[in-house]
C-alpha cells in the first residue's frame, strides 16, 4: 500500500471509532444522568447541529491554512471532549460537551477528505476512505458495547478519546503537506451551483437514512438482530465503495435513489429477514453514492475554494442527520421522502444549469 495511503486510513480509522463508538452507547448514558425522551433526543441531534454551524468556519480555515493542521488539530481538541463524557452527571453538561465536539469534528471531515482528493483521483480517493469508515462502523459498536457492559461507559468514552490522540499523533507524524503560499478564494462557495446541487443531493440522502436508527430498534426481534442489520449495511456500502468508485453524476443519483427506495421499504417491513435485506440494499445504494458526491463536491471548485466546497458538503450531509430525525418524527416516512426527495428534484435543476463548469473543474 502507498505509505500516504496507509496513513490516511490509519486517521480515518481512528478519527471515525468515536462516531460509531458512541452509537450503542450515548443514549443509555443520557438517560442514566437523569434525560428524559427530550433531552435525549436533545443530546444525540445537537452534534450534527453544532457540526453544521461551525461547518461555515472550517472550510475557510481548511483554504486558508492547508488540509493537514486542521486535521490533527481537531483531534486534538476532541480527545478531551469524550474523555469529559464520563465526568457528567446532568444532562446539561453532556449536552455542551456534544455542542464542543461538533464544533471540533466539523473541520476534521473537510480536511481529510479534501487532502486525500487532493492527491489522486477524487472517487477512488474516497472510496477508499468511506471503505475503512464503513469497516469501522462493523468494529467499533460491539467493541463499545462490551466495554460499557464489563466496565461501565466511561471506558467506552476513554477508548473513544484514545483513539482520537491516536489520530491525532498520526495525522501530525505521518500526514505531510507542504507549507506554501495559498491562492486566496475571490469567489463566494455559494455562487458555486453545483457545489450547491451536490449538497442538495448530500441532504436528500442523509435525511432519508437518518430513520434507520430510529425505525429498525423498534421493528426487530431483538438489539442483537438490530445491530446485525446495521453490520450488513456496513457490509454492503463496504463492499461497493472499495470496489466500485466513479466519480460521474449518474453513479451518484442512482446510489441516492437505492438509498431512499431502501429506506421507504424499512418503513413498512417487519419480518426481520426482509430487513436484511432492505439494509443491504441501503448499504449498496450509499456505497455507490458516497465516493460520486464527494468526488463531485471536490471538482465543483477552484483549487483555492476546495475547502469550502468540501465543507459545504459535509454541512449538508450533517444538516440532513440532523433534520431528518424530526421530520420523521413528526410527519412519518413520508414526510422524510418528500423532503429528500424534493431536494433531489432541486439539486438535478441546479445542476442541470452548471455541468459545463463542472466538468471543467473536474480533476
Amino acid at each position: 500500500m502507498n505509505p500516504r495511503r496507509g496513513a490516511l486510513a490509519a486517521v480515518a480509522f481512528a478519527a471515525f471509532f468515536d462516531t460509531f463508538a458512541l452509537a450503542p452507547v450515548l443514549s443509555k448514558y443520557a438517560q442514566s444522568i437523569g434525560a428524559d425522551g427530550f433531552w435525549i433526543g436533545l443530546i444525540l441531534s445537537v452534534y450534527s447541529l453544532a457540526n453544521l454551524g461551525f461547518s461555515f468556519v472550517s472550510g475557510p480555515l481548511i483554504d486558508r491554512f492547508g488540509r493537514q493542521r486542521p486535521m490533527w488539530i481537531s483531534l486534538a481538541l476532541t480527545a478531551p471532549i469524550l474523555f469529559g463524557y464520563g465526568l457528567c452527571d446532568a444532562p446539561w453538561q453532556l449536552l455542551i460537551l456534544r455542542i464542543l465536539h461538533g464544533a471540533a469534528g466539523a473541520v476534521f471531515l473537510p480536511s481529510l477528505f479534501t487532502y486525500a482528493m487532493d492527491r489522486g483521483s477524487p472517487a477512488k480517493a474516497a472510496g477508499r476512505l468511506g471503505a475503512v469508515i464503513a469497516a469501522v462502523a462493523v468494529v467499533a459498536p460491539p467493541i463499545s458495547g462490551q466495554l460499557a457492559a464489563r466496565y461501565g461507559y466511561q471506558a467506552s468514552f476513554a477508548l473513544a478519546g484514545g483513539m482520537m490522540l491516536v489520530g491525532a499523533v498520526a495525522a501530525l507524524a505521518w500526514v505531510s503537506e507542504p507549507r506554501e503560499p495559498r491562492e486566496k478564494a475571490t469567489v463566494s462557495i455559494l455562487s458555486l451551483k453545483a457545489a450547491i446541487s451536490v449538497a442538495l443531493m448530500t441532504f436528500s440522502m442523509t435525511c432519508a437514512l437518518s430513520m434507520l436508527p430510529y425505525r429498525l430498534p423498534l421493528v426487530m426481534a431483538d438489539a442483537r438482530a438490530a445491530g446485525q442489520a446495521f453490520g450488513i449495511y456496513a457490509l454492503a456500502a463496504f463492499i461497493v465503495m472499495w470496489r466500485y468508485r466513479n466519480g460521474s453524476m449518474a453513479a451518484a443519483v442512482a446510489g441516492v435513489l437505492v438509498a431512499m427506495l431502501a429506506t421507504g421499504a424499512i418503513a413498512f417491513l417487519t419480518a426481520d429477514a426482509s430487513l436484511y435485506l432492505a439494509m443491504g440494499w441501503a448499504g449498496f445504494g450509499f456505497g455507490l453514492a458516497f465516493p460520486s458526491l464527494n468526488s463531485l463536491a471536490h471538482s465543483s471548485a477552484p483549487d483555492a475554494a476546495k475547502g469550502r466546497a468540501m465543507a459545504l458538503f459535509y454541512g449538508a450531509y450533517s444538516l440532513g442527520y440532523g433534520a431528518g430525525p424530526l421530520i420523521y418524527s413528526k410527519h412519518g416516512i413520508a414526510g422524510s421522502l418528500v423532503l429528500s426527495g424534493f431536494s433531489l428534484l432541486l439539486a438535478g435543476t441546479i445542476f442541470s444549469k452548471s455541468s459545463r463548469n463542472l466538468e471543467k473543474g473536474r480533476v
